[in-house]
């Protein structure tokens, strides 16, 4: 999540993920509004997205595949959240079958992605798109 707070020269980065944020914000957020935070750290700030801004340089490899094989196409727009998401899940897929081949699996069934989900060994590293991400239920945040 990129979080950016008003400023006389424009808007600055804040915070770049924010890990625990309570019912109203996320009521908020499935709404897809922006949310103002009214107290706490980040109050006065504006979540403008989930991701680091689509010039970070973290998103390079997505622009990489997106200028090598899209072909101009420009329907792709790498600054829009829904291709970001879908290169998160690809990315999140890419690990998780790459840990099943580490392990010698050799038949990948969607049993084995939601085993190696739910118990794997290792965090999935999106290249800091997001925190590091792992589905076992000790890693689960609190919902109130």
């Amino acid at each position: 999540m990129t979080c950016t707070k008003k400023s006389a020269s424009g808007p600055v980065v804040v915070a770049q993920s924010v890990t625990s944020t309570g019912p109203a914000m996320a009521d908020s957020f499935a709404k897809g509004s922006v949310y103002v935070s009214s107290s706490g750290p980040l109050e006065g700030a504006y979540l403008t997205g989930w991701y680091p801004v689509s010039s970070d340089p973290r998103w390079g490899p997505m622009r990489k595949v997106v200028d090598d094989f899209a072909f101009n196409d420009n329907r792709i727009d790498p600054a829009d959240q829904g291709v970001q998401t879908t290169w998160i899940a690809y990315t999140v897929l890419r690990a998780v079958i790459e840990q099943l081949d580490d392990a010698g699996v050799e038949d990948i069934t969607p049993h084995a992605l939601q085993t190696t989900l739910d118990d794997g060994d290792h965090a999935i590293d999106t290249g800091g798109l997001t925190p590091k991400l792992r589905w076992r239920e000790g890693d689960m945040l609190a919902v109130q």
